[in-house]
């Protein structure tokens, strides 16, 4: 599954990918790693997430990847939360008392963003 949740208050995507195969997997995490110049033999987490890019039509993007094996509300909530901090720090909104409530509001939208393309009886 692959899906891309529209932040329009930062003009940023991101794009969510699911998978249960290990091939598809490593594929994705390569796709995204080749915007850094980077590679991986082997995609060997349960999730992951990654800064923000520019595609290749010139929007800026974040990503997380999920081994749906492993798939939990805890999972996705950890990985958002890495999200939030790319993309918070990309637009140059720093974490302080004055700020926490983006930040809050942010996760809450990505998680209730994300959380509609899952059965509730089907994640931990």
């Amino acid at each position: 599954m692959k899906f891309t949740i529209t932040i329009p208050t930062y003009s940023i995507y991101l794009n969510v990918y699911c998978s249960k195969k290990k091939k598809k997997l490593n594929q994705w995490n390569n796709q995204i790693l080749a915007n850094f110049d980077s590679h991986e033999d082997a995609f060997n987490s349960a999730g992951k997430s990654y800064d923000i890019y520019l595609n290749e039509d010139g929007y800026r993007c974040a990503d997380i990847v999920l081994d749906q094996n492993q798939i939990s509300v805890g999972l996705i909530a950890h990985e958002v939360m890495h999200s939030v901090f790319f993309i918070m720090s990309y637009v140059d909104i720093p974490l302080t008392q004055e700020s926490e409530e983006a930040y809050t509001f942010l996760n809450g939208y990505l998680m209730n963003s994300i959380m509609q393309h899952f059965e509730p009886n089907k994640i931990k």
